[in-house]
């Protein structure tokens, strides 16, 4: 049998103890002297009543001197003490005078005293029990800084300074405290470690059902809320409410926080762009790392291959984050590529970074190269899914994006909710990734722009399930870093060997002992490993074990038997304070805690919306432990029911998602063909100067650069048409051929709308260029002006319908205010185009007056014979002079750096080559002035016809 001993350490020192026994020693001898003072004064005191004593002696009287034969009173007493007839009378008289027996007993008592205190001085060879550990109890000296209990003194100074410079922030459960006489489990404490603890970032291990996400991470979330701190959430069990963390971002809106929901699998998500802020190299690597990750700690098989790969991914990274359609759908584009046309598209670039990164990669063989392009897109598969390719994409209404930077900077709860069913084949992983590095990103631009160089508002990774988010990069550089930015991470596992299974095991063990300040173990489901490894943790105990031994006959024995022998013997050893089997049989709810510089502690861990906890301890007891954050929760939900929560819970994640107008849907995920229709179908509508070449039953259509409008000439957009290779700049960069590639990417419908942009675009420009003098054109004058434009007709001048085609053509005819104008029909080129013919003899699209010229050579084409001016040299003219004399052309603006407006997106539905036929009627449409009965216009028009 074993009994706990506990440690008892003295509080004197060694001197100290020295000092106590020299000075009983001391008192032991003073005592001895005084004891021999007193005995020889009475033997001398006796010695003379016997030298006057009387003694008859052979018959005659003498004294006791003289029969003794001693002369002085000392040697008498001692000489009658040995005499036989005089050493009673001596004892008894010796007793009367000194008691003798009395001071005997206390002389006894001095001298073992004495022995006793020098036994106690500590030896200077230190000396230990074999077994040093033992939980923690409210005795511990720096137990204050774990537990929230009442402190005097000095303590109490210390608490109100810390608790304002440092205060409690990380809940780790309710303490149980302990004493040799065992748990204590009716005097539970709140544990609350302070700031600088919690940023030294916290691990829990607790297998499935343990308590790990309703007994510690739900309760730091809401004390975030409470204590104005930065949340953000990885929660893979969305959307559940009762096992996950959805309900929460009702208690923080209810508290007023802000709280931002990131879904990607919902159509109705917030938006979270991916590609955001790359604008280098450096940055695009960092994500093309992410996509193909290297190993950490160790030589990667064929490095200089795979560092290659890299460089071409993060070159076709930076060339997309640049591009109009920054999104991980173009990216999939371009590595549907074959090696030939990535080569043709690298060869296009117009970014010399882009095309130096990109160059290693035509090194290697065709199919080398195909290889690399498939491994990207089975990496990048997971954004096939329309949902996830629109939520991680910017879109055009800034108020759908979430703003990291603000988060960070002012505090809110972040949840990124991923459904486990995206998660089973690992697919969802690389996304998870790509999130996580966007929001790290965000968190250290915030961090390097404050004072400091840390948050302003502390924050917390909340990572439940961390395998489940596949392999972070750089984890355990982030954990040794970031608590310099008041930033810290609560990392949740199921055991130890799923993390090591993720992450290697000596990287996992590395980073978990040495990065990790507190660990939380759960007890209960604990795998046999894990078992031994916590009880070894834990520690022993010093026991005083008692040894019984019996023996006896071995067929008739009896303990009366002459050979029954019996012995019990004792020795001090070691046993764990907590054994495996023991670990076995602990309920739910119940962890163990180990703090940087305390002894481990037992908790338990209450739900955050349970009042009380009824605790069925492992000796089978029960008792009520008292939620001591329950308040927290009470004060804000009220009286709501599981139900109300869930129900208020959903509606309100459903609101926070992205509205749309009854009957609409998500706005679509561009890629740059959709993109590409999109700006032709803008010029379309806005109209330019073009002439049209045809060699070979090939066309090309040239486009006068300067008279785009501006949102179409914006650098950014015309690079990277150039480098799809839709777009072809002339040598003076004064004209854009759109190449045969550009007009089969068109579609059928947009070719062919474009080819009769050549007779309306002239017309369409002018409005443009002039519309302070055209009545009716958006943004221009309504009740005065020299030309009328309504619905699918421009009436102008018959001098400016000559200026613009060479000749006036044979369409009708009006006069107003005495001046001769001409109807344009917009919406019927082929009517424009016949009317030409009629004056002229020959059509803008007859054959035999095509510019012959190369696309980029911006020479005028000769005239034609005959005595007809041509349209194609009168567009010529018209492209070097100004358009009208007291109204000229304005000048070719500057690049625009805003992004094309949305009327591209009215302009042309989003279609690929040979699309739907629908892709027509809104290609073509132009834009409607209001038919209300008082239209000025059409006042004007009756007012003057016939």
């Amino acid at each position: 049998m074993a009994n706990l001993r506990a440690p008892q350490p003295s509080n004197l020192t060694r001197l100290q103890h020295m000092l106590i026994a020299g000075a009983v020693t001391v008192g032991a001898f003073g005592y001895v002297g005084y004891y021999g003072y007193e005995m020889n004064k009475a033997l001398i005191a006796i010695g003379k009543d016997l030298q006057k004593a009387p003694r008859i002696h052979k018959g005659q009287t003498s004294t006791w001197a003289k029969v003794l034969g001693t002369s002085t009173p000392l040697s008498t007493s001692v000489k009658c003490g040995f005499d036989q007839k005089c050493s009673p009378w001596f004892n008894e008289t010796l007793k009367l005078r000194v008691d003798p027996d009395n001071k005997n007993y206390v002389l006894m008592f001095l001298f073992l005293m004495s022995a006793f205190a020098w036994r106690k001085v500590p030896s200077s060879l230190v000396r230990k029990d074999p077994g040093q550990g033992k939980w923690a109890g409210l005795d511990d000296h720096r137990i204050h800084e774990a537990v929230v209990a009442k402190v005097t003194g000095k303590l109490k100074k210390l608490e109100a300074r810390q608790d304002r410079t440092n205060p409690r922030s990380l809940y780790i459960g309710h303490f149980v405290p302990w004493t040799t006489d065992g748990f204590h489990w009716k005097q539970t404490h709140l544990g609350m470690l302070r700031k600088r603890d919690r940023n030294e970032h916290v691990m829990i291990v607790g297998a499935s059902g343990s308590g790990k996400t309703r007994g510690i991470f739900r309760q730091n979330i809401v004390l975030d809320a409470v204590n104005g701190n930065t949340s953000i959430v990885y929660d893979l069990k969305w959307p559940q409410m009762d096992s996950g963390f959805a309900d929460l971002a009702l208690y923080w809106k209810k508290r007023g926080r802000p709280v931002y929901v990131f879904a990607p699998f919902n159509e109705t998500s917030m938006r979270l762009p991916l590609l955001s802020g790359i604008d280098t190299l450096d940055e695009a690597l960092k994500l093309a790392r992410a996509v193909i990750a290297p190993p950490e700690y160790k030589d990667e098989t064929g490095a200089h291959y795979k560092d290659n790969e890299r460089r071409a991914l993060a070159a076709m990274i930076l060339a997309i984050a640049q591009s109009p359609t920054p999104t991980m759908k173009e990216l999939q584009r371009l590595g549907q590529m074959n090696a030939s046309e990535i080569e043709s598209w690298y060869k296009r670039q117009q970014n010399i970074e882009i095309k130096q990164a990109l160059k290693a990669m035509f090194d290697k063989r065709v199919d080398q190269i195909s290889d690399t392009l498939a491994g990207v897109m089975n990496k990048l598969q997971i954004f096939y899914n329309d949902n996830v390719s629109r939520a991680t994409t910017g879109g055009n209404n800034p108020d759908e994006i979430i703003d990291l930077e603000k988060i960070f900077r002012e505090g809110g709860l972040l949840i990124i909710g991923i459904e486990s069913k995206y998660l089973q084949s690992g697919e969802g992983e690389i996304l998870l990734q790509l999130i996580k590095r966007r929001i790290d990103k965000a968190l250290m631009d915030v961090a390097d722009a404050s004072p400091g160089g840390a948050l302003p508002v502390p924050a917390t990774y909340y990572l439940d399930e961390l395998p489940g988010l596949g392999r972070l990069p750089n984890l355990d550089k982030q954990l040794a870093q970031w608590r310099s930015k008041n930033v810290s991470m609560m990392l949740g596992v199921q055991n130890t060997e799923q993390g090591a299974m993720v992450y290697g095991e000596q990287y996992w063990l590395s980073m978990t002992t040495g990065n990790i300040g507190t660990r939380l173990f759960f007890i209960r489901g604990t795998t046999q490993d894990d078992a031994k490894k916590l009880s070894d943790e834990i520690g022993e105990y010093t026991v005083d074990v008692e040894t019984v031994s019996r023996s006896q006959h071995a067929m008739f024995g009896s303990p009366w038997s002459t050979e029954a022998r019996k012995g019990t013997s004792q020795k001090v050893d070691k046993l764990p304070l907590l054994s495996p089997e023991e670990i076995k049989r602990y309920p739910r709810n119940i962890a163990v805690v180990f703090p940087k510089g305390q002894n481990p502690m037992l908790v338990v861990t209450p739900a955050i919306d349970s009042p009380d906890l009824v605790l069925a301890t492992p000796d089978g007891k029960e008792f009520r432990v008292r939620n001591q954050l329950y308040h927290l929760w009470r004060d804000t939900m009220g009286k709501m029911t599981a139900a109300d929560i869930e129900r208020e819970g959903a509606a309100l994640i459903d609101s926070m998602g992205v509205q749309y107008a009854p009957g609409m849907g998500p706005e679509p995920i561009k890629a740059a063909p959709e993109y590409w229709q999109d700006w032709l179908g803008m010029m379309l509508e806005e109209g330019a100067l073009a002439r049209i070449q045809e060699n070979d039953n090939k066309v090309k259509i040239m486009i006068q650069r300067h008279s785009l409008p501006e949102q179409l000439q914006q650098q950014r957009d015309l690079d990277y048409f150039i480098g799809c290779g839709w777009l072809n700049p002339s040598a003076n960069e004064k004209e854009l051929t759109i190449t045969q590639a550009g007009l089969d990417t068109a579609g059928r419908h947009l070719r062919s709308s474009l080819q009769d942009f050549v007779i309306r675009g002239p017309a369409l420009y002018w409005a443009r260029t002039h519309k302070d003098q055209v009545r009716g054109y958006p943004g221009g004058p309504t009740d005065h002006g020299e030309a009328i434009y309504t619905h699918e007709t421009l009436t102008i001048p018959t001098s400016v319908a000559e200026e613009l085609y060479g000749v006036v053509p044979d369409l009708p005819r009006r006069e107003i205010d005495g001046k001769p104008y001409v109807e344009i029909p917009l919406s019927d080129p082929k009517a424009i185009n016949d009317a030409l013919s009629r004056v002229t003899g020959k059509g803008k699209r007859s054959k035999d007056s095509q510019d012959e010229a190369p696309h980029d050579d911006p020479a005028t084409p000769a005239r034609p014979a005959g005595d007809a001016v041509s349209v194609e040299d009168n567009l010529t003219r018209l492209l070097n002079q100004p358009a009208v004399p007291d109204a000229p052309a304005p000048a070719a603006p500057p690049p625009a750096t805003q992004p094309a407006s949305a009327a591209a997106a009215a302009a042309v539905s989003a279609e690929m080559p040979e699309a739907a036929p629908t892709t027509t009627e809104v290609a073509t449409e132009e834009p409607a002035a209001p038919e209300a009965p008082s239209d000025p216009n059409d006042d004007f028009l009756s007012a003057v016809s016939g």
